[in-house]
């Protein structure tokens, strides 16, 4: 064995707990990929809160002699000093970084961040297990490395294609009951084929569409389900990519008697790739939740953006879901190209006519490697480097980061506010209906809820969450 001993680190934790909600499902299944090959390791997810200061202790305390960490584009010069810290004070220790700023920066990283000894790009569930085994690093697919003063890269390793190869996560090692809710994500299907010009899930995990079976998928809710969880999240990007196997999916919870779920497609579902029957068979077994990525009220800038979905579509998908009782998610982007005042008032009157549980609306954030970060470079329309906005927590906000002739600087920013009060206003009103039965208490509670320093004690405060929770939905027997 090259490495016996791994710490999984998810660096994580900048200013609030913000996003500790679930265990980490790629660091899970990185995880269980060492555990099935009886490799020692150890969990260290800091989105809990946890500090520098409790890193550097479990590191001297576990004793590792590799650590492999899950990294985003955002926030990373942030986990680049956590792991020069780690490297100064354990320069021995070997560092290995995946996830999706590998994915689509990859050497690059190795150049700006000298603590980083190996990267793997992609999947990583096979390279980790050849790193730890001691295969020849010069074979070993998917893997960055130095050599002496430059970085090699051993080529590309093809995408796994059955995904029931590859174990679910049981998360052993983590700490479940320090995540805000009592859920886990589920990952059915890796890779999507569209074409949406901000999206970077093309780059890290191919564009082919890969599924789990439905047998294997419906061992995974057992699984859990066994374990005394109801609540699960699909996590993935194309979920009802093919319709026959979510009915299968249906079919095998109903078969295998798992009751009370309540089942989540939280990240999205293509408008284009669901139907009333569909649907209706969800709701059956236990789904309750659904969104959808609208992006935009106006044709114009669909087109723009290259979702391949038309308004027609969307409305018929979410008027369905809505009818059949779904919470429903709608998602939304603030000043794609094409953007206008007038395309954002379709976009807030879309967003405002039919009865959603929320609409979420976010600023464009142009990741490297995307169409529209190109775009927005070769136009020179930056308002701020690529360095500081994905090293910028507020630039998340109501902070833009590009203008263009037709929505300008300050467009922006009064419609990333104009947003919120449409926000509240959608989720007050839902929040009245799903809570009528208490009379005027409802409104109250509505109103409450979406105060500033209520909402982040929601995100923020376990125990005020999950008091919430009991109170507005397990009473309703969602």
């Amino acid at each position: 064995m090259r490495y016996r001993r791994i710490l999984l680190l998810n660096p994580y934790y900048p200013y609030t707990r913000f996003g500790a909600f679930r265990p980490p499902a790629g660091l899970g299944y990185i995880a269980e990929a060492l555990r099935r090959q009886n490799i020692e390791y150890d969990v260290l997810d800091m989105a809990l809160g946890y500090r520098r200061s409790a890193l550097m202790k479990r590191v001297k305390e576990f004793s590792p002699d590799l650590i492999a960490i899950t990294m985003m584009t955002y926030m990373y010069k942030n986990t680049y000093s956590i792991l020069a810290g780690i490297k100064d004070k354990f320069p021995d220790v070997k560092i290995a970084a995946g996830g999706p700023h590998i994915a689509t920066s990859g050497e690059d990283v190795l150049k700006e961040c000298e603590a980083i000894d190996f990267g793997i790009v992609c999947e990583g569930e096979n390279a980790i297990v050849e790193l730890c085994k001691n295969k020849e690093i010069n074979t070993i697919k998917g893997l960055l490395y130095k050599e002496g003063a430059s970085i090699a890269y051993n080529g590309d390793r093809p995408f796994t294609e059955n995904l029931d190869s590859i174990p679910f996560p049981t998360y052993e090692e983590f700490e479940l009951n320090k995540y805000m809710l009592k859920e886990i994500d589920l990952v059915t299907s890796r890779g999507c084929p569209y074409g949406c010009i901000y999206c970077t899930v093309r780059l890290a995990s191919g564009t082919n569409v890969r599924m789990r079976s439905a047998s294997y998928v419906a061992d995974e809710i057992e699984y859990w389900h066994r374990r005394g969880y109801r609540n699960l999240e699909i996590a993935d990007d194309n979920f009802s990519f093919d319709k026959d196997r979510v009915h299968r999916i249906c079919e095998e919870i109903s078969k295998r008697r798992l009751s009370g779920l309540n089942l989540r497609c939280g990240n999205g579902l293509r408008a284009d790739k669901v139907d009333y029957d569909l649907f209706k068979h969800m709701k059956e077994v236990g789904f309750c939740h659904v969104a959808f990525g609208v992006e935009s009220g106006s044709a114009t800038v669909l087109k723009a953006m290259k979702k391949g979905e038309s308004l027609e579509i969307l409305k018929k998908a979410i008027k369905t879901a809505c009818e059949l009782d779904f919470d429903v998610t709608l998602f939304f982007i603030i000043g794609l190209p094409g953007e206008t005042e007038s395309t954002l008032q379709e976009t807030f009157r879309l967003a405002s006519k039919y009865p959603v549980m929320e609409a979420k609306f976010f600023n464009p954030i142009p990741y490297p490697k995307t169409e529209l970060f190109q775009w927005t470079k070769s136009s020179n329309l930056f308002l701020i480097a690529p360095e500081k906005y994905l090293n910028d927590f507020n630039s998340f906000v109501f902070k833009p980061v590009y203008e263009t002739a037709e929505f300008s600087a300050d467009q922006r920013k009064k419609a990333l506010k104009a947003s919120d009060w449409v926000r509240k206003g959608i989720l007050r009103k839902s929040i009245k209906k799903k809570l009528r039965k208490y009379g005027p208490l409802a409104y109250i509670f509505a109103f409450l809820y979406t105060i500033p320093f209520i909402e982040r004690l929601f995100r923020e405060d376990i125990k005020f969450r999950r008091f919430v929770d009991f109170v507005t939905f397990a009473r309703e027997g969602i």
